[in-house]
């Protein structure tokens, strides 16, 4: 996600009032924009607050260095969300252990260049790809994270003695790469369609993980982020579900329960 900065210690030059025309420029150019006002007299906030700004700008004010840090990287994150459904949809379409090596690069590179094309930068997938490369050589790491309320979550749940499990469109490598992050679930928990062969939305992946829990599929509450591939799925098995939209991407949701982190799962039990 580009970031851009205007910084001066002389006051009254133009930072705030070139930050908007640019951002003005951009969200006409179709970008969404995220404005963060550092300006003690806040006037991004004020001139946000006004009739007819436009919808494609977000501004964030009262916040420090820290917070800013921590906002360019939660917008980022929201950046990836928003195309994580466009990504799961094909997948479900066609999962990836079923896609050739020419599809399944195909699939990577328009997946970069929608990433790229939702933070205003328009490039072929070809292009968009190699730039994706060399963001990932410069930070020097491509692993795998874990949000910080999953461990809490699973910890928690298991206190109360919950059984947890993970269902996953993952191929056999699942279990090791749960390892890695420091997951622990309980031996035969962990089922990932590269294993058993049907892949989420298909219920008969729900109805494996729900057997070798030793319960019936009604008895399971199963959490996912996305609708098609977790709710309908899960419900295609007869299990409950609750949606996660860390982001409130999908408020347009009305069918199901929505939570926006893991520490809400706890409430949903019965």
């Amino acid at each position: 996600m580009p970031v851009i900065s205007f910084a001066s210690a002389k006051g009254g030059v133009g930072k705030s009032t070139t930050a908007l025309v640019l951002a003005c420029e951009l969200a006409e150019a179709g970008a969404q924009v995220t404005l963060v006002d550092a300006d003690p007299n806040q006037p991004l906030v004020a001139w946000a607050a006004k009739p007819g700004a436009p919808k494609a700008i977000t501004v964030i004010g009262g916040i420090g260095v820290e917070e800013m840090l921590d906002t360019i990287e939660e917008e980022a994150r929201r950046g990836f969300a928003a195309v994580a459904g466009w990504s799961n949809l094909q997948l479900a379409r066609k999962p990836l252990h079923n896609r050739t090596p020419a599809e399944r690069d195909a699939l990577y590179k328009a997946f970069d260049q929608r990433v790229l094309e939702g933070a205003g930068i328009v490039l072929s997938p070809e292009d968009a790809f190699e730039v994706f490369r060399e963001v990932l050589a410069r930070s020097g790491s491509s692993e795998l994270a874990l949000y910080e309320d999953a461990l809490p979550c699973i910890h928690g749940l298991a206190a109360h003695g919950m059984t947890t499990g993970v269902v996953s469109n993952m191929g056999r490598e699942l279990p090791q790469t749960l390892e890695q992050l420091g997951v622990s679930v309980a031996a035969g928990l962990v089922v990932s369609s590269g294993e058993v062969g049907f892949s989420k939305p298909d219920a008969q992946i729900f109805q494996i993980a729900a057997a070798r829990a030793g319960v019936a599929p009604e008895a399971v509450l199963y959490v996912g982020d996305q609708y098609q591939n977790d709710v309908m799925g899960a419900r295609g098995a007869g299990t409950a579900a609750v949606l996660l939209d860390r982001y409130g991407l999908q408020s347009e949701r009305l069918d199901c329960v929505r939570i926006t982190s893991l520490g809400e799962v706890a409430d949903h039990l019965v």
